[in-house]
């Protein structure tokens, strides 16, 4: 009887798969989940230059930027990567320093981040 939904402040999810192969390819999606249609999200992502490589990134630099939400890529990124490390082990994926706003008022939105997506590599 005391849930407030709809108070809830909105969160960006991470979704990445518990265990990759080796020399494997996997997706990884990012998603603005529960905010209003005119909020907008930028992020970056990191990941391990070590152990992935992300397909659609030249220079492997270990950081992607995301823009989610209105004037965004829509409230979902997917984004391809490839096992590359000839060793097994875990390899991480986060999102960190997430700027949100709405942008019809031009206040900034509070998000929830997502845990870091811990990847065995087997």
């Amino acid at each position: 009887p005391f849930a407030r939904t709809a108070d809830a402040s909105p969160m960006i999810s991470l979704q990445a798969p518990p265990r990759v192969a080796l020399d494997k390819e996997f997706t990884v999606r990012v998603g603005l989940i529960g905010a209003q249609p005119s909020v907008t999200s930028e992020m970056e992502l990191s990941y391990d230059t070590d152990m992935l490589q992300a397909l659609d990134d030249e220079d492997n630099s270990g950081r992607r930027e995301l823009k989610l939400g209105k004037d965004g890529t829509g409230k979902t990124a997917q984004i391809r990567f490839k096992v590359i490390t000839a060793n097994p082990g875990t390899a991480e994926i986060s999102v960190q320093n997430i700027i949100s706003e709405d942008k019809e008022t031009s206040e900034s939105v509070e998000v929830t981040e997502p845990r870091t997506a811990s990847i065995i590599i087997q």
